[in-house]
């Protein structure tokens, strides 16, 4: 079957599937009424015909047969395609007056020029406020008004990504989901940590299933509030309408509620006002075209060795400069051949684990990522299967995400050492170690002994260099 019949037969088959689950429950409790001593008729049975009972439990028998057998095809089914499938889920969100209006149409254009299927999904929020919805409606209650609005938005936009997601994968191409602003914006709205619980316990997920689990970047523009205030308007790019209302200062606090409620996501790009707003809104195509592994120069993961300390050192050490919004991870990579591995990522407590596969090309002698993405758990313990069956050993690590400035820096804690982590535009861009860190920082970006590939150890015993 060509991929498009297959996924018209598993649109059918999982309707087919569900029809009969549904009706089950109704054909067993017929028996039952039919085994009863009344004299009463089920599905067409009389009482006092056995031959006919027996015969109706046997046609039951092989339905339900059938329909698991139906069921594990297509889930088997369901499984390749996920493979072969490539959509991505990308969150393109900041504070007010930030260009994301901008930044999607030249997405688009870029994207589809080198051949994605672009699928743009829009702001929950915007499209109820025009459509007569008030924030104000539900605010007035208080905090227990705020939590019912954003239960209410995140359902809906859950509900709009997931369609837009069917959509995609029913078309059989590679795609990417550009949406404007995910789930985790609500937080930044919510007056305090315990009303954003209540939204969770609302649409019953947990932070880790929403931050980390449905999407595989974010990008996060600053606002013009921040750096660029001469640009700050209140009125929509190209002149549509437009619900924003905040003041400067206004705008630069949701700005920063807004960065902080997603740090902690594996990818988060911070695109600061650091350059003018064109250069910006390459900054931010660049920054996705590298995330689907599209060529993109210069954009390098930059590392720096320094003394080793413990995780809750670090965060000790970044709440006493003011860094309250530190995120502890453990972190388990496992390489599956050479040039691809697997990663598992999880809250210390070993809950709300995040899966992705990770595939590298040799560009001038050196290992490049060329594409990277969520994956399930299924599909981890199966390349997890395939990496001990070729001898590769897991690299453990902790990690420490936390943003300073206006980057997301990663403290990898081994063992022996610690290596810091950011993303930079190039390899020449200033990159500034947080103080509370300590000195010693040397920069070892290029220097193969600290690899991934060597801690791991392919095929041998995982090696961390010393401390020298």
């Amino acid at each position: 079957l060509k991929s498009q019949s297959v996924r018209v037969w598993l649109l059918m088959a999982r309707f087919a599937c569900r029809s009969v689950l549904r009706l089950l429950p109704v054909a067993v409790s017929s028996v039952a009424l039919v085994q009863g001593p009344c004299k009463k008729f089920a599905t067409h049975a009389r009482c006092d015909d056995a031959s006919e009972i027996a015969a109706l439990r046997r046609r039951l028998s092989k339905l339900e047969d059938d329909n698991v057998a139906l069921l594990d095809t297509v889930q088997a089914l369901t499984g390749k395609l996920e493979q072969t499938t490539t959509i991505y889920r990308i969150v393109i969100t900041g504070g007010p007056c930030a260009g994301k209006t901008t930044a999607m149409a030249e997405l688009k254009e870029r994207l589809e020029n080198v051949g994605w299927r672009v699928f743009l999904v829009p702001e929950a929020a915007t499209i109820l406020f025009h459509h007569g919805a008030r924030f104000a409606d539900f605010s007035a209650n208080g905090e227990a008004g705020i939590v019912s609005f954003q239960a209410h938005l995140a359902q809906l936009q859950m509900r709009i990504e997931d369609t837009m997601h069917e959509m995609a994968a029913a078309s059989g191409d590679k795609s990417v989901l550009l949406i404007d602003r995910g789930v985790m914006d609500g937080k930044a709205y919510c007056p305090s940590l315990s009303s954003w619980a209540l939204v969770l316990d609302r649409i019953g997920g947990t932070e880790a299933q929403v931050r980390d689990r449905r999407y595989d970047a974010v990008i996060h523009l600053v606002s013009a509030a921040v750096g660029a205030e001469e640009h700050y308007s209140l009125e929509q790019c190209g002149g549509g309408e437009s619900s924003r209302f905040e003041s400067l200062e206004e705008a630069r606090v949701l700005d920063e509620r807004t960065c902080q409620a997603w740090v902690g996501h594996e990818h988060l790009n911070i695109i600061d006002n650091c350059t003018n707003f064109t250069r910006k809104i390459q900054r931010a195509v660049n920054r996705v075209c590298k995330v689907l592994g599209e060529p993109v120069p210069g954009y390098r993961l930059r590392k720096f060795r320094l003394p080793h300390m413990s995780v809750d050192e670090v965060v000790a050490r970044a709440r006493g400069a003011g860094i309250q919004n530190c995120r502890v991870f453990l972190c388990d990579t496992t390489y599956v051949s050479p040039s691809s591995r697997v990663r598992m990522r999880c809250d210390p407590d070993h809950h709300g684990a995040s899966y992705y596969m990770q595939e590298f090309v040799e560009i001038s002698g050196k290992p490049r990522r060329q594409r990277e993405q969520l994956i399930t758990s299924q599909v981890y313990l199966q390349r997890m299967k395939e990496a001990n069956a070729n001898g590769y050993q897991t690299l453990h690590k902790q990690l420490v995400v936390f943003k300073y400035g206006g980057d997301v820096y990663e403290a990898n804690i081994f063992k022996e050492m610690l290596i810091l982590e950011v993303e930079a535009e190039s390899l020449d861009s200033n990159i500034v170690i947080p103080p509370f860190l300590g000195e010693g920082a040397l920069e070892v970006t290029n220097d193969s002994m600290y690899s991934t590939k060597r801690f791991a150890g392919i095929g041998t015993e995982p090696q961390v260099p010393s401390e020298r």
